[in-house]
């Protein structure tokens, strides 16, 4: 099944539900007449990519802040706890996402984590997960019995880093989060150990980590339960840190992704075309194994300077009117963009009129539009020095040798050029 963002809208995105080979038609109606285009996609199963402190040689940065003590450091601690002893407490997480081309979509994304042994207290509310705006640094204390062990190395409730100079504190002490809930795990008894806890893939939890992958960013994420840190009642769950000696139940961050899609296709603007020269074409392909230029109609031949390559010129065999094709494929799929260009039979530049008045030279010039003239002077028909270049908007231009100087030029001539 293919899920449409919008049907009737010409640029929009398709859903697949399942790998494997589909065919997509557009079709556009215009008074009476319909007419239709497919394109073949090709869908991959998503590839899959788990992230967890000492697997694989993964690292991240992990560690719990606490209200109740604003200047503790938990960085080497064994245990996050979320909920409330007093004032909040709140994990907070930095996963780099290696491995990934920026043009990697991503489909969905869970974040688990477990419940500790030594157990928590009571029965914590929704713990929720938000975006951290910006990246901790987890540093080396415990946070358990001593504010000294690895004070000012990482992040406390007031400081993302440990530092108090400008740019290191949070701009909210508690640390800096979004509004949106990327994700959330119901209330649950806080006593009972060894739980596994998932924050399910959901459209914001998503979009939050294609931004880091796009922008070459980490991913900082941070778990609060605002209602247990709003209640009287010390209530708190343990879970396991990225520094627990049992590396299974240490947080896993599983993703979901697509490494490459339809290629990107624009065929660039139409150049001014004249019979019998070559020219310029500005195509541009993107996430493309190969790509090729086609002539769809037109009264005569087109020869491409090189039909493989997006940059290349186009030489046509007679004047009119063409449509020229630029494709692009890889293995999931084949896109193209047309391009008309209209070709002008080839004609020489006329001077309509040339005058020397003063010893200044003066002329007149028709010829076709849409093109370059370089106007050149010469005292030996060797040096030529480029005086002027236009690309006039009508014909006959005027043109002068203004150069009071320029008396001593004995020769003129005009080049043309796309």
């Amino acid at each position: 099944m293919v899920t449409f963002g919008n049907a009737t809208n010409a640029d929009t995105t398709a859903n697949f539900s399942a790998p494997g080979s589909y065919v997509l038609q557009c079709q556009a109606v215009v008074l009476t007449t319909t007419n239709t285009d497919q394109v073949t996609v090709s869908v991959a199963t998503p590839l899959s990519l788990s992230l967890r402190q000492g697997v694989n040689g993964y690292a991240h940065l992990a560690t719990f802040i606490r209200g109740d003590s604003t200047s503790w450091n938990s960085g080497a601690r064994d245990q996050f706890l979320v909920g409330r002893v007093t004032l909040g407490m709140r994990p907070i997480f930095s996963f780099d996402l290696p491995g990934f081309d920026t043009n990697a979509v991503i489909q969905s994304a869970t974040l688990d984590v477990w419940t500790d042994a030594g157990a928590g207290i009571g029965t914590v509310g929704t713990v929720e997960l938000r975006k951290l705006n910006s990246t901790p640094v987890e540093g080396t204390g415990n946070s358990s019995s001593d504010a000294s062990v690895g004070a000012g190395t990482g992040a406390t409730w007031i400081s993302r880093n440990g530092q108090t100079g400008a740019g290191n504190i949070w701009t909210n002490a508690g640390g800096d989060y979004g509004a949106t809930v990327l994700s959330s795990v119901a209330g649950y008894n806080a006593t009972v150990v060894n739980q596994q806890k998932t924050f399910a893939s959901t459209a914001s939890f998503v979009a939050t980590i294609q931004t880091a992958v796009s922008t070459v960013a980490p991913l900082n994420l941070l778990m609060i339960c605002p209602t247990t840190e709003a209640g009287g009642n010390n209530y708190y769950s343990r879970i396991s840190s990225d520094d627990s000696l049992t590396v299974t139940q240490r947080p896993l961050l599983t993703l979901t992704y697509v490494g490459n899609y339809a290629p990107g296709v624009s065929p660039g603007v139409a150049p001014p075309a004249m019979v019998g020269v070559a020219s310029p074409l500005a195509g541009v392909v993107s996430n493309a194994s190969s790509s090729a230029w086609s002539k769809i109609s037109g009264p005569g031949t087109v020869t491409f300077g090189n039909v493989a390559q997006p940059m290349t010129t186009a030489t046509f065999s007679a004047a009119g009117s063409y449509v020229l094709r630029l494709s692009g494929s890889n293995a999931l799929a084949q896109t193209w963009r047309d391009l008309a260009v209209n070709v002008t039979a080839f004609s020489r530049p006329q001077f309509s009129s040339v005058a020397m008045t003063n010893g200044k030279f003066q002329m007149q010039l028709n010829g076709p539009t849409g093109w370059n003239y370089t106007v050149q002077a010469s005292t030996n028909l060797v040096n030529w020095s480029a005086l002027l270049v236009t690309n006039p908007a009508t014909l006959p231009f005027s043109w002068a040798d203004t150069g009071a100087t320029n008396f001593n030029w004995r020769f003129y001539r005009v080049l043309i050029s796309p």
